[in-house]
């Protein structure tokens, strides 16, 4: 599925650079900013995606994404060790607010499934992982976005994360499942649709995001996931939520507002 995805968004962003005009600056962007985006492709979309999957096998899915949000800390910590500017103090405040309130939604949902899970700590090890890789993707994609556009970038983001895992794909043997797809018209309509506004929209805005703001602010935005996930669960589930997930929305949003 992540490779069927990764392909159709690459398609997308090569069309959308060729129709915007942006082959000439993807051509004379330096080597070494090309060299970035491409490994924090593999660093963040690769690796730290495979980390965040086998943390929800392992792990659950509660406590991988609790870890897994605490990636504006992680980007935080290594943007000091680099030596980059701190945020603004509101900003900064705000950042800390959002980040506190997405981990409260995580952390109200209740857990499935923890006893029955023989290697958790595994799994935690892998979600912090993913949130370490996430981290470490976005200070990298921060760092050659100084020369190169969003749309670009993201277009060599994802074809980077195509190729990786397309040769996964073909190491493993798994080649005859993706071919398996073109047989089956709904579940490839319901993935090409996801692979449009998820895939394609989702990463186009985190690059401009991360080209444009912080990158510990960048990493707290992306984070907030599970903000969303509350009125869709209720609306499309029927899944109720408690208080304390809706206090916790309300600070992180209360932290979105301070971020400017």
């Amino acid at each position: 599925m992540n490779l069927y995805k990764s392909v159709v968004a690459t398609a997308c962003f090569a069309g959308a650079t060729i129709a915007a005009g942006g082959s000439a600056s993807l051509a004379a962007a330096p080597s070494s900013a090309l060299a970035l985006i491409a490994l924090s492709s593999v660093v963040g979309l690769v690796i730290g995606d495979t980390l965040l999957f086998l943390g929800l096998v392992l792990a659950g899915a509660r406590p991988t994404v609790m870890l897994h949000a605490l990636a504006p800390v992680f980007t935080l910590l290594m943007a000091v060790a680099l030596g980059l500017r701190l945020p603004e103090p509101l900003a900064m405040a705000g950042t800390i607010l959002t980040t506190a309130g997405v981990l409260v939604v995580v952390s109200a949902r209740e857990p499935t499934g923890a006893a029955s899970r023989p290697h958790r700590a595994l799994g935690f090890a892998a979600a912090l992982g993913a949130g370490v890789c996430q981290a470490g993707g976005i200070l990298l994609a921060k760092e050659g976005l100084a020369h190169l556009g969003s749309l670009e970038a993201a277009g060599v983001r994802m074809g980077v994360a195509a190729l990786a895992l397309g040769i996964s794909v073909v190491a493993t043997g798994r080649g005859r499942e993706v071919l398996a797809l073109a047989g089956r018209p709904r579940p490839l309509a319901a993935m090409t649709a996801a692979s449009l506004i998820g895939t394609t929209g989702g990463v186009f805005l985190m690059t401009y995001g991360i080209k444009h703001a912080h990158p510990a602010i960048a990493a707290a935005l992306t984070s907030c996931v599970p903000l969303f996930a509350l009125p869709l669960a209720a609306l499309f589930l029927e899944e109720r939520s408690g208080p304390l997930a809706y206090a916790g929305a309300l600070l992180a949003v209360a932290g979105i507002a301070l971020i400017r």
